[in-house]
């Protein structure tokens, strides 16, 4: 099963580039600044968003 990443959001709004942040956070050259934006993206100012749990397995 694919999941549809736009249908969900995240702190800015629809969560269709977190597949991207998923394959660039394996790279080790920008692996801090890509974990600093998934995690802002998911996790923002005490709130979580539904884009948050899909994530786990990864």
């Amino acid at each position: 099963m694919t999941l549809d990443w736009s249908r969900l959001k995240h702190a800015y709004g629809s969560a269709s580039d977190l597949p991207r942040l998923f394959d660039e956070i394996g790279d080790p050259e920008p692996a801090d600044v890509v974990w600093e934006e998934l995690w802002a993206s998911l996790y923002r100012q005490g709130s979580v968003y539904e884009a948050g749990l899909p994530p786990c397995p990864f």
